[in-house]
């Protein structure tokens, strides 16, 4: 009898494995399904990272999210998240804001790029990065608000 560990990581592999799949639909619930795991999901993050650059935004978007759900963990993703915040679709724009800030203290050296991201064409990616600025340093965002 397999152990729930066991288990954990033969389903893990299998949605890592779903992230490379040809069909669009599949990689999408297998990043929305890896979202779900919270920092379990560590091991997927490589394949999250290549994700932000599938070719349907939706999953993009999915993989986002995923790589927040890993939380601090994930601090290799800072540099991917951030190009994704250059991303043309708006929803992979403020899903990358959203997951930056989740990813803690490692972070911080995106607040240029938030900054930037507060002049956003698109008002949910502007209130993403004034969230998140703040909940990076308080501080800081408080004088930018004045």
């Amino acid at each position: 009898m397999s152990s729930p560990i066991d288990t954990l990581s033969a389903t893990l592999k299998n949605k890592i494995e779903r992230l490379q799949a040809p069909q669009a639909h599949v990689r999408l619930l297998a990043a929305v399904h890896v979202s779900t795991l919270g920092p379990a999901a560590l091991p997927a993050l490589d394949a999250l990272i290549v994700a932000l650059h599938d070719a349907c935004s939706n999953v993009r978007q999915a993989a986002a999210l995923a790589i927040g759900e890993i939380g601090v963990r994930a601090d290799a993703a800072v540099a991917p998240l951030v190009r994704a915040m250059r991303d043309p679709h708006h929803g992979v724009r403020r899903n990358a804001i959203l997951a930056l800030g989740k990813l803690g203290a490692a972070a911080e050296v995106a607040v240029p790029a938030l900054e930037h991201a507060m002049r956003d064409k698109d008002k949910h990616v502007r209130r993403a990065a004034t969230l998140v600025l703040k909940r990076l340093s308080p501080a800081s965002s408080a004088t930018r608000a004045a």
